[in-house]
């Protein structure tokens, strides 16, 4: 049971405040009914404080694990979009050394060994120009 002062229960603490708002005295005390009726409504209220604390947990706990949800899809996302540009990428530096070394070829009017040899010497750069 939780405590607001050493060895004093909260219930009683609670109960206690609770007939300070009669004020009961010496003159005027609570049957002792009442005071069973006030530490009940005390015990209610209290329940009722649990209950809303475990509702705003699990609520909270529901709406965290949402944000995660979502930020994990858009970090998916973005992973997926790079993964696309980059092989857009690579495919567009590809194009790029073909078309060279096919200029390159058709320029210098090579032979088809020569030819081969440039293919050959084209695609080894390919792989130095994307690393």
């Amino acid at each position: 049971m939780a405590t607001t002062e050493p060895g004093k229960p909260l219930l009683r603490h609670i109960a206690n405040l609770w007939s300070l708002r009669d004020t009961p005295s010496a003159k005027k005390p609570w049957p002792l009914e009442r005071k069973i009726a006030a530490v009940k409504e005390a015990e209610g209220i209290l329940a009722r404080a649990r209950e809303e604390a475990e509702r705003i947990r699990r609520e909270t706990a529901a709406n965290l694990d949402a944000a995660l949800a979502r930020r994990e899809k858009m970090a998916m996302d973005k992973i997926a979009q790079a993964e696309v540009q980059a092989v857009a990428d690579v495919r567009s530096q590809a194009v790029d050394i073909a078309m060279a070394a096919a200029a390159k070829l058709l320029k210098e009017g090579i032979d088809s060994g020569k030819g081969d040899e440039l293919i050959d010497s084209a695609i080894k750069e390919l792989d130095r120009k994307l690393h």
